[in-house]
């Protein structure tokens, strides 16, 4: 590429955004990280908030970089509304622009983010929902199976993972960047994490030492989104915890604050071996309310907590229905779903089976995919 002095280059492109909520567009600079894993890397807002169904200008002018991978975000929580796309300078002498006046050498293409690429981000957080609450069942097992092929076919990666969405009934418009544009958003930013509410709480539980008891599992407290009052909007991008205030309750003992770092939930105490560890996925809902109308998919965590093995199943808080206050009560009621005899058969096969993790190196094809196989026996 022809290397220019900057004061040729024109920083300025127009950026139309013709989806339905108001946008920010950041770059992302692939150091220290490398691969597609863009919500893991350094990330650098570089417009205002550009408005539904409007334009904005943006001035391309970050310190010694001619060169961009743009992300088109949802501002209000950061969720990917475009696939990251490469800007880069045009020469004049090629293509010519009214951009090429007053000594103009080089310019950057105007953009557009499109509704087609908001929903293809939207069919993608649906389908990794449904392949971690489905992960023994199609298509979540034929997905597996190509990834681990694709590990050994990385020049056809792309094209192979486009084919397999374009062949599904309801992911058509997914795709192979969508997909990881999405598995890094739900890792390294707890908006997911906190079921995109402004408060929401996780009940937590472990396995009951009492193999006599009727419910194999024991409430030991719960994990508690805030937002702070004084979030931003838009969103910080360098605030991986997304605004809130996240912390652990146990039922004895004092509350743990907790943060969000390279996909974990911890705890702050000790950075090398942190009393809280927590994974984040989806399970199937009617698994823990016992009814089959509820045939969707729940968040879930999943890791340690004082070196026991818990699971922790996302609760609404109530607010004044009486009605939604009575139908969330999982409390008194989930917990009885797994008998001391599978909930200690879950606890032993946990470390081989509550997460397959997908890792396919430098396609940076990355996810914990929660087996939850402790039904009540």
């Amino acid at each position: 590429m022809l290397t220019v002095m900057s004061n040729t280059l024109n920083p300025a492109l127009t950026v139309t955004n013709q989806t339905a909520e108001p946008i920010l567009l950041a770059n992302v600079k692939d150091s220290p990280k490398s691969g597609l894993d863009a919500y893991a890397q350094q990330l650098t807002v570089v417009s205002e908030i550009i408005a539904n169904q409007g334009q904005g200008k943006v001035i391309l002018n970050q310190p010694d970089q001619v060169d961009y991978n743009l992300i088109g975000m949802r501002s209000k929580d950061l969720f990917p509304v475009a696939s990251r796309v490469a800007v880069t300078p045009i020469n004049c002498s090629n293509h010519p622009s009214p951009k090429c006046t007053g000594g103009i050498s080089q310019y950057y293409a105007d953009l557009t983010i499109a509704p087609v690429e908001a929903e293809s981000m939207h069919q993608a957080l649906k389908f990794r929902q449904s392949i971690s609450a489905f992960p023994g069942l199609e298509p979540g097992l034929s997905f597996t199976k190509l990834l681990i092929e694709c590990k050994q076919d990385l020049k056809n990666a792309e094209s192979r993972v486009n084919a397999f969405f374009h062949y599904t009934k309801k992911y058509q418009k997914s795709s192979f960047e969508s997909f990881n544009e999405i598995q890094s958003y739900c890792l390294y930013y707890a908006f997911a994490w906190a079921n995109f509410q402004d408060s929401f709480t996780y009940e937590v539980a472990q396995v009951n030492s009492d193999l006599n008891a009727d419910s194999g599992l024991v409430t030991v407290g719960t994990v508690v989104f805030t937002k702070k009052t004084n979030a931003p909007n838009p969103a910080d991008i360098n605030d991986r915890n997304g605004g809130y205030d996240i912390s652990y309750h146990p039922v004895k003992g004092r509350s743990i604050p907790l943060d969000l770092v390279d996909g974990t939930l911890a705890s702050t105490d000790d950075s090398t071996n942190p009393a809280v560890r927590l994974f984040f996925t989806y399970g199937l809902k009617s698994d823990f309310t016992g009814n089959g109308a509820d045939n969707v998919t729940w968040p879930v965590l999943m890791g340690g907590i004082d070196q026991a093995q818990v699971i922790a199943v996302g609760a609404i808080k109530p607010i004044d229905s009486p009605v939604m206050a009575a139908a969330i009560k999982i409390s008194t009621d989930w917990k009885k779903f797994y008998s001391p005899k599978t909930a200690a058969d879950w606890a032993k096969t946990f470390g081989l089976t509550a997460f397959v993790a997908i890792a396919l190196g430098l396609l940076a094809l990355s996810g914990y995919y929660a087996v939850m196989v402790v039904k009540k026996g």
